[in-house]
């Protein structure tokens, strides 16, 4: 498969080093897809048959036992971003340190064991080492030392562990009771220390692990030697013990490197989530950027953050409900027509004339920054601006004035650049206008007044090289000695402008152009122009592109994809065969810029989540509940509200595509953290069980005990594997019972149930057994490893974990403290006493020792299980804030595209999408347009009452009225191109709807656009009737139409403000149809009625001039559709 990327439109911003990792990696990416897309092909369908693990996380690499990125740059980038966390994670490990030695020493002090002054000893210097980590933790130096820091302090802790557990004397010259007060502590100091290294001593998994494992072998070595020399061990019971101390070794090592795992795991997906966030919160604002400057594209700041505020119009809500128009006065317009332009454009095809417009007006836009000027428009080759709107200023006159002479020294560098001939032709005048936006499609910024038709006036009666001003204008110049004015005349040669002086302004005295743009160098990059005797003008040369240091295009059309870079199908296990190297060098640039968003990330926003500081609840409500809803798998839910039972599969199949579908998914998930959770505590709780058995005597309740625990286990287990895996589907019985254990409180109940089994296990094998006085110590021992089983089940609530560790081992302290051989055999279960050899005091004086390492082993729990929740609800906030920011983005991209749309057509933007480029030009052929003009609005329009803007708002509503016909699914193909003061023009069959073999004929797009005139016709008749007559009595809006259909260029015209249009010898007829039309008639060409005469009756006018054509033109009127259409065209009829 292709690859897939989300794309966004960006504006470029220059002097940036990004923009040239984008452009880079666009051209890369398109030589990686083209390069993949057979191979993505076949690979699909491999993909849904073949079974493939989770990922770790997004972007991971292939080494489980080292959890890391498959890119050293993004792994490089999260180890420096993560120091913060791990020195905080270090800290943590001090102070537990600290508090535990402090705890020992405070202890030994008061009780006095033997040897307690070496034990003291050892304490303080514990202490020490733990302060001076503490203190060299604050330095600079510790972030180049964090993992030699903590390798030293775990030997450190395990080297004195043994110390103290080995003493001075000895253990064969204390009593066995002493002997197993020791043991106990120790024991339990060794699994503390052991689950440190695993979480919270920041070290790899290849030297936290060796460190692990010869601390528990050098442990248990020493224990078993001692109390092999100094007890009466059997055979048999020595080898029962040691199996027992190596399971339960296994089940801390299981514990600890499964947090290990999912820690690593978590880390690098919250780290990865929270860079993607960071990402999509900087698109968000390119996004908003790109929002503000497509609007202000194509109207002024003031109204466009009117229009940001209601919003994009739409079918059931317009944001243009309101009306946006302002009166301003004093304005100057200037209206300006390439002299010459049909003849350059009859000889360029459509790229190449775009690409010429582009640059002159690119050229034009420049000079109306420089000069103060609006642009409003492009009409075809005309260009028309304004001063003093929407901003008001004092020198609007001038302004205009010297725009104009700018733009013919522009066109005269132009020429001189293209090796063109064309010449400019400038009118302006001066007065009130309305401005503002009308419609609901393709709208844009115009002004609206007598003064507008006036200076197009001045503009049709001024003269090439010229720029023709009305006296008015001449009026608000503030120095005309600086001009040289001749009378223009301009009333004999326009009818439109009589009893209006005019000047002509050639030139300021000074005998210097006005202020323009610096001369233009040719490019190699040129157009393809047409000879006119089949050789280039240039001797084979083509002519030169536009420079493009003048110029900068509007839009930059950026790629990127979910997972950095290339595609999901490029990305997934199985295809590093296919690795190319474009597509190493484009993974290579997109993580360079990926670690640019990563330097970007809060160091504390990777440590905490905005959560309640004791319960560790989200502070927003919608968080928790999202935070407790993620338990429930989605089709579940689907399940039960469905009677049809729903495969997950097919759920994914249609949320992403099938190349995505289960590798997409990471270890990280809810699913398989259950999943590792339930595996670990079955294996804990099989270990310890097995330990029971054997240093227990077996008895009945405890084996059923075992039973119907071992049974839970595995109904559970079975459930989440199939959950994760096996993804089948369940009865509705079933399903229902999972979903209901889903839930949040039932979740934790069935999770204290499974968490607690180890602790159930061992307390049911209390008993008696005065021949065996190492039984007892061995309750310690499996308590000690069920207590610290509590830090399991993550995603349980810290505080249920700690308060249940904290119930076991009270439990612990209850039942030591209880004499079991005080029981009679009746009572099934102990039979005789244990009083210990020394006194009767023994085992009250051993209570503060044991309650002792009770509270330490709880503490411990409750410090992991506290990380731990907060490192899970950040990891899950992480994938909220990406979600949300993904939302904005998202949301902002669509309105982003919808106000694009009403820029451009929409298969525009999408060659915008396809080419990551602004530029747009196309040759059609039978391309339908029409121009429809209210041929009385004039008549109508009256600047007497509220300066005209009542009037613009009655127009409005006629334009909004045709725009609405646009939405109706027969008119899809309809595209308005723009309003024209009055006049509608559309056009049908730039793009289509339906492919070729599914429409009636050739020529369908044609009756499209002339049902969408015809009803263009009922509009009008409606508004009359409906609106206009309630506000303005018997007046009625004339509608005249012209229609012609024929070869057209279209294309995007415009640098700083984007305007799409169409040109060509086709557009000219269809205006001329209108304009030489009759009032509430569609007047077309011979031609057209030769391709629709069988669907609709024509009615012959006869023939007429048209402007620019040497024999006058045959033409009809359309009288309305046929009763009976006929099945093809007929001979046209001449009467």
């Amino acid at each position: 498969m292709a690859t897939e990327m989300d794309m966004k439109v960006s504006y470029q911003s220059q002097g940036t080093a990004d923009d040239a990792i984008d452009v880079e990696v666009i051209s890369e990416k398109k030589r990686v897809s083209q390069a993949s897309t057979s191979e993505g092909l076949s690979s699909q369908g491999r993909s849904s048959s073949i079974f493939r693990c989770p990922r770790l996380f997004e972007r991971a690499s292939q080494r489980w036992l080292n959890p890391s990125f498959d890119s050293k740059e993004i792994e490089d980038q999260y180890q420096r971003s993560l120091i913060p966390e791990l020195k905080k994670r270090f800290r943590y490990a001090l102070l537990y340190t600290i508090l535990m030695t402090i705890s020992w020493v405070v202890y030994t002090a008061a009780m006095q064991p033997s040897n307690w002054q070496v034990m003291i000893a050892i304490g303080v210097v514990v202490c020490f080492i733990a302060i001076a980590f503490w203190l060299y933790s604050l330095t600079e130096h510790y972030k180049s030392c964090v993992q030699l820091s903590s390798v030293i302090m775990s030997l450190v802790l395990c080297l004195l562990t043994i110390v103290t557990f080995i003493g001075i004397d000895s253990y064969c010259d204390m009593n066995d009771y002493a002997f197993i007060k020791r043991s106990i502590s120790t024991f339990a100091m060794c699994l503390e220390i052991i689950l440190m290294m695993y979480t919270v001593l920041p070290m790899p998994l290849y030297l936290c692990a060796p460190i692990a494992f010869v601390f528990s072998f050098v442990y248990e070595f020493v224990f078993f030697y001692y109390s092999y020399q100094c007890s009466d061990y059997s055979q048999t019971q020595f080898v029962k013990e040691l199996f027992t101390k190596i399971f339960l070794h296994l089940c801390i090592h299981l514990i600890g490197f499964h947090i290990f795992f999912m820690t690593q795991v978590r880390s690098h997906s919250t780290f990865w989530k929270i860079t993607q966030a960071t990402q999509r919160r900087h698109e968000f604002e390119v996004e908003k950027l790109n929002t503000e400057k497509m609007i202000h594209s194509v109207m002024p700041k003031y109204l466009a953050g009117e229009i940001m505020k209601v919003g994009t119009p739409n079918k059931k809500q317009t944001a243009f409900s309101e009306f946006f128009m302002m009166t301003m006065e004093p304005v100057s317009i200037l209206f300006a027509d390439i002299v010459g332009f049909t003849r350059m454009a009859g000889k360029k095809t459509a790229d190449v004339l775009v690409d010429l417009l582009n640059d002159l007006f690119g050229r034009f836009d420049l000079l109306c920054e420089v000069h103060g000027c609006e642009k409003i428009a492009t009409l075809g080759d005309c260009y028309y601006c304004v001063s003093g709107c929407p901003e008001r200023r004092d020198d609007h006159a001038q302004c205009c004035v010297e725009m104009g002479l700018a733009m013919i020294d522009a066109i005269k560098e132009f020429c001189k650049d293209r090796n063109e001939d064309v010449d400019m032709r400038v009118g302006i005048h001066t007065g009130m206008v309305l401005c503002g936006i009308i419609g609901k499609k393709r709208f844009k910024f115009d002004v609206w007044s007598d003064s507008v038709s006036i200076a197009n006036q001045m503009e049709g009666a001024g003269k090439k090289g010229m720029v023709h001003i009305s006296a008015k204008t001449a009026e608000y110049l503030k120095d005309l000695s600086q001009y040289e004015l001749t009378d223009g005349n301009g009333d004999t040669r326009n009818k439109g402008i009589l009893g209006i002086k005019t000047h002509f302004i050639e030139k300021k005295k000074d005998k210097t152009s006005a202020v323009g743009l610096p001369h233009t160098p040719k490019s190699t990059a040129g157009s393809e122009s047409l000879p006119e005797n089949g050789n280039s003008s240039n001797g084979g040369d083509t002519a030169p592109a536009p420079n493009t240091t003048l110029q900068q295009p509007l839009l930059q059309i950026t790629t990127h994809s979910e997972n950095g870079g290339l595609s999901p199908a490029d990305v997934e296990e199985g295809n590093s065969e296919r690795t190319t190297e474009s597509k190493v060098k484009a993974q290579e640039i997109e993580d360079r810029r990926l670690v640019s968003f990563m330097k970007q990330v809060n160091a504390e926003y990777l440590q905490s989540a905005p959560t309640h500081l004791c319960m560790l609840s989200f502070e927003e409500s919608g968080v928790e509940r999202l935070y407790r809803d993620q338990f429930k798998p989605r089709n579940l839910r689907a399940q039960l509200n469905d009677d049809t039972v729903i495969d997950e599969q097919q759920m994914e199949a249609q949320e992403r595509p099938s190349s995505r579908r289960l590798s997409s998914e990471t270890i990280s998930t809810t699913k398989y953290n259950t999943l590792f959770d339930v595996g670990i505590g079955f294996l804990v709780y099989l270990f310890t069980s097995i330990g029971c058995f054997l240093v227990f005597d077996v008895q009945l309740h405890w084996a059923i005990v075992f039973a119907v625990g071992t049974i839970l286990q595995l109904c559970v287990f079975i459930t989440v594997l199939q959950e994760a895996f096996f993804l089948k589907a369940r009865s509705r019985c079933s399903s229902r019972l999972v979903s209901f254990f889903h839930s949040w409180y039932p979740r934790h109940i069935l999770g204290v149930v499974l968490i607690s089994l180890p602790s159930v296990a061992v307390y049911s094998n209390v008993q008696c057994n005065k021949d065996d006085l190492m039984m007892q110590p061995f309750y310690c021992f499996i308590t000690t490893v069920a207590l610290l089983h509590y830090c399991n089940f993550i995603q349980l609530s810290s505080w249920t974990k700690t308060i249940m560790a904290l119930l076991s081992g009270a439990t612990l302290i209850i039942i030591s403290s209880i004499d079991q051989c005080t029981f009679t055999e009746g009572a099934d279960l102990f039979t005789n006493s244990t009083s210990m050899p020394d006194d009767n005091n023994n085992n009250t004086s051993s209570m503060p020792e044991l309650i002792l390492v009770v509270l330490l082993l709880v503490l411990l729990v409750l410090l992991l299980n506290r990380q731990f929740e907060i490192s899970f609800r950040l990891n899950f906030y992480g994938g909220v804030q990406a979600a949300e920011d993904k939302g904005k983005i998202q949301e902002q991209k669509n309105k982003a595209e919808e106000l694009l749309h009403n820029i451009v057509p929409k298969f525009v933007y999408e060659s915008f999408k396809e080419t990551a480029s602004s530029k747009y030009s196309k040759n059609h052929e039978n391309v339908g347009i029409i121009f429809g003009s209210i041929i009385n609005f004039n008549e109508f329009y009256s600047e007497i009452f509220a300066d005209g803007i009542e009037c613009i708002r009655i127009l409005n509503e006629m334009i909004g009225d045709f725009d609405a016909l646009l939405e109706k699914e027969q008119f899809r193909d309809v595209e308005k191109i723009k309003t024209i003061g009055s006049t509608y023009m559309a056009a049908c069959g730039l793009h289509f709807s339906k492919p070729e073999h599914e429409r009636t004929f050739k020529y369908e797009h044609l009756q499209t656009l002339l049902d969408f005139s015809l009803q263009m016709q009922k509009c009008v008749e409606t508004f009359n009737s409906e609106s206009l007559s309630m506000t303005m009595g018997a007046f009625e809006f004339i509608l005249r139409i012209g229609f012609h259909h024929g070869s057209i260029n279209s294309g995007v015209i415009g640098t700083t403000k984007l305007f799409y249009d169409i040109w060509g010898d086709a557009v000219n007829i269809a205006s001329r149809m209108d304009s030489t039309g009759v009032a509430k008639h569609i007047q077309v060409a011979e031609e057209t009625v030769e391709k629709l005469n069988h669907l609709y009756d024509f009615k012959y006018r006869g023939e007429v001039t048209v402007k620019g054509k040497q024999a006058p033109m045959r033409t009809f009127f359309v009288i309305g559709k046929k009763a009976e259409p006929l099945p093809d065209p007929v001979p046209v009829v001449i009467p």
